[in-house]
């Protein structure tokens, strides 16, 4: 297998370029290798837009993988602990993500790489091993790290961050970790993080501003496309929104566990020149007065298609606020939990921009049979393909009603089906 090792080591040495995984198909196809197709079909999918094609050779590969891809995935591991190698994800032909404990990854992780062109890693368990992780040289050829409820001591986190080998990062994601001392905050502003683009620092304990003001002083944060910072402090948030360094900002998680925004932050958040770039914002949890709302709805968000209160407990006047809003490019709403009541329904029915939306997650706001009816018959709902209506005052009589009125809007009854009938008593609150 010399041959099919040097087509190998090309396709590991430019892992963006299809030509060299098209040429190992071709090599394959001639040895009637079910991989040859598997590579070829999943390329050509990933060029293609959303369309028919693309289904049908999403469905061919998904094929291919059921008969064959435990025995692909067992041929990268020469020492056989599966179980610590885990959920790998194929695209364009190669595993180019997966799950692995930090021990195996440090054993096993470098021949692993020499046979597929693996860039995205999540790590777990292995506290301990952090700085030897530090110095291993294979570290260099990830493009995403990810930690996951890893609890490693401070001085080792500290260590870590610092080191060269973290410089071609293009993701860095500490999920669930719990330290954020200003120690912490002074390493990451030193970090090689200078090919960054996405950052997740999903702390679970409040973050105060003094932390923040340290952070932002980082010179990589330039860079930074992608920004999650959970369990902000109410100026702390507003010290993010007028930092001068994150220029490219367009997608950022400030969602909290019951922590309040002011209507001064929310002023902070629309009046930042983030607003007008902003492509995806999260602030589930997050409480929010109308006063807040009605500041932030205020803000230039013509770029923004993803909006997340989730949880946020914003009330009938705040939804009101919120729906007053221009809110022209959304595609995905998500007020769950909003406790909007009908009233507030009533306001988001009657704002024009919610014919843009796509998706729709109105799950436990005490809506009733006749709320919902007054949905399905709105004309600024018509784009609409997924709504979430769990959890609200709905007997199985209301649900069969209803199923029967979205049976009658032609091409939504598909995915609006799925939603209703697929998720059965989801739908249902006795």
């Amino acid at each position: 297998m010399a041959e099919g090792e040097a087509f190998l080591r090309e396709i590991i040495a430019v892992p963006d370029d299809d030509g060299p995984r098209l040429v190992y198909a071709d090599w394959l196809e001639e040895r009637a290798d079910p991989r040859g197709e598997f590579i070829r079909v999943q390329c050509e999918e990933a060029r293609l837009e959303d369309c028919a094609r693309r289904k049908k050779l999403r469905s061919r590969a998904k094929q291919l993988l059921q008969a064959h891809g435990k025995q692909w995935t067992d041929s990268l591991d020469a020492t056989g602990a599966g179980n610590e190698f885990r959920d790998p994800e194929y695209h364009r032909g190669f595993v180019e993500t997966a799950k692995m404990s930090l021990r195996f990854f440090l054993r096993s992780g470098a021949g692993v790489m020499t046979r597929t062109p693996l860039r995205c890693v999540t790590l777990t368990s292995g506290d301990s091993l952090l700085p030897q992780l530090a110095q291993a040289e294979h570290l260099r050829g990830l493009r995403d790290l990810h930690f996951l409820h890893n609890e490693f001591p401070e001085a080792d986190a500290i260590e870590f961050v610092q080191s060269p080998s973290l410089a071609n990062l293009r993701s860095f994601r500490l999920h669930g970790y719990r330290i954020h001392t200003n120690d912490f905050g002074r390493a990451l502003v030193g970090a090689p993080f200078q090919n960054l683009t996405a950052l997740d620092l999903g702390f679970t304990r409040p973050i105060a501003a003094d932390w923040v003001e340290t952070f932002l002083e980082a010179p990589w944060l330039h860079g930074i496309e992608s920004l999650r910072l959970r369990e902000l402090s109410d100026a702390a948030v507003r010290e993010v929104a007028a930092s001068p360094r994150l220029v490219k900002l367009k997608d950022w998680d400030l969602s909290a566990l019951r922590l309040p925004l002011s209507a001064q932050t929310g002023r902070a958040l629309a009046e930042s020149p983030m607003a007008a770039r902003m492509e995806q914002l999260k602030l589930e949890g997050r409480w929010m007065d109308a006063n807040g709302l009605r500041a932030l709805a205020a803000g230039n968000w013509t770029l923004l298609h993803y909006l997340n209160f989730n949880d946020a407990h914003l009330g009938t006047a705040g939804v009101q606020a919120l729906a007053a809003g221009n809110w022209p490019a959304l595609r995905v709403l998500n007020l769950a939990a909003a406790e909007m009541g009908s009233t507030g329904l009533a306001a988001l029915l009657s704002r024009p921009w919610l014919k843009s939306l796509e998706r729709l997650s109105l799950r436990g706001n005490n809506l009733t049979r006749q709320d919902v009816l007054d949905l399905i018959a709105s004309p600024n709902w018509s784009h609409t393909t997924d709504i979430n209506l769990a959890e609200n005052q709905l007997t199985r009589e209301d649900a069969q009603e209803i199923q029967q009125n979205l049976g009658r809007i032609g091409s939504l009854r598909a995915e609006l089906r799925r939603v209703t009938e697929g998720r059965g008593p989801a739908l249902i609150h006795e």
